[in-house]
């Protein structure tokens, strides 16, 4: 089983945390969520394309659209890979979700992780709206939360960050989650001869060491970049 997991971020009090399972390639995606902070009703609920929250969710890019076709609900054959459709919020502004989906791979060339998931202000209309944008975004409002899903487990591998639109920003979001576990990180993966020879002063270094360390490591192309004991951590 690979694992991932987002905490959301937001500018509009917005909070929440996803997590993502999918057992084996090929089979499809279990997504739990928890949000708060919202308005009740329907949010849209999406993949964009970029890995970037630099501009905070506005440099996340369109939605999450490998094969080229119109947005939708998750249910059409005519969709966006990252239309999730809708998650519905309570009175209490906080909703408790989870979705199965299967265009939104974990594992393999088109895996969603380093890219990000963004929460929207209003209703996605699947498509089926009228409104100019009903058939790129849904027409669901401003982007109101967002994160990208940092992988977890030990079925991770690295191939995929040879993709412009996921590097470097899931690799320091990676190393980020992983500085704080420095010691069990090196110890762990000593085993594996990956992390051998890195000092726990470049672990705990700023984001020159991570660079630093980004180097050495992410040249192997089948290295690990997490483990199993970050699940409860995280």
């Amino acid at each position: 089983m690979v694992k991932a997991v987002v905490v959301l971020s937001s500018s509009e009090g917005v909070s929440g945390t996803i997590f993502f399972n999918q057992e084996e390639e090929g089979a499809p995606t279990t997504v739990t969520g928890e949000l708060s902070g919202l308005k009740p009703g329907p949010h849209g609920f999406h993949v964009h394309a970029l890995g970037d929250t630099t501009n905070g969710c506005m440099s996340t890019g369109p939605h999450y659209n490998p094969h080229g076709k119109e947005h939708g609900s998750p249910n059409d054959e005519i969709r966006h890979a990252g239309d999730l459709g809708n998650v519905t919020v309570g009175e209490d502004g906080t909703a408790k979700f989870t979705i199965v989906d299967k265009q939104i791979p974990l594992i393999g060339a088109q895996s969603i992780v380093g890219r990000a998931v963004v929460v929207h202000a209003d209703a996605d209309d699947l498509g089926k709206g009228g409104h100019e944008l009903s058939k790129s975004t849904g027409n669901a409002g401003g982007r109101v939360a967002c994160g990208t899903p940092i992988c977890v487990s030990l079925g991770c591998r690295v191939e995929h960050l040879n993709d412009p639109q996921r590097q470097p920003w899931f690799v320091v979001l990676v190393l980020r989650r992983l500085i704080n576990y420095s010691s069990m990180v090196i110890e762990y993966y000593c085993e594996l001869n990956v992390f051998c020879g890195i000092s726990y002063d470049e672990m705990n270094n700023t984001l020159g060491g991570l660079l630093s360390l980004y180097t050495k490591v992410f040249n192997k192309t089948t290295v690990l970049i997490a483990f199993e004991s970050i699940d409860q951590s995280l």
